[in-house]
């Protein structure tokens, strides 16, 4: 019965360990909010964008970057990106905004 429950265990352990996403952080400029995606320029390599589909609630209780108030601020972003399979079988990411903290 030991030997049972510790099997589960490392199953319970190794499963949820492949549905935990990488949090990844960068710091960008707000660019705006357009079709519904939030664009961002990198601070250091502006030749660099990144478009988020999706932002936490929270985060845009505290920056709601719907406003243009907060078009050309800089922030320091926590993301996660979740890939996704389509209906033909096509692999596509989702980049989800989790933190903001803004620059000062």
């Amino acid at each position: 019965m030991k030997i049972f429950s510790i099997v589960i265990l490392a199953l319970v352990t190794i499963v949820s360990s492949d549905f935990k996403q990488e949090t990844k952080l960068l710091t960008a400029t707000y660019d705006g909010f357009e079709d519904g995606i939030f664009y961002f320029t990198d601070s250091v390599d502006e030749d660099e964008t990144y478009e988020f589909e999706k932002i936490e609630d929270g985060v845009l209780k505290t920056f709601d970057l719907k406003d243009k108030k907060f078009e050309g601020k800089t922030f320091n972003i926590s993301y996660t990106i979740e890939t996704k399979t389509d209906e033909t079988e096509d692999e596509y990411e989702i980049w989800t905004i989790v933190k903001l903290e803004l620059v000062k």
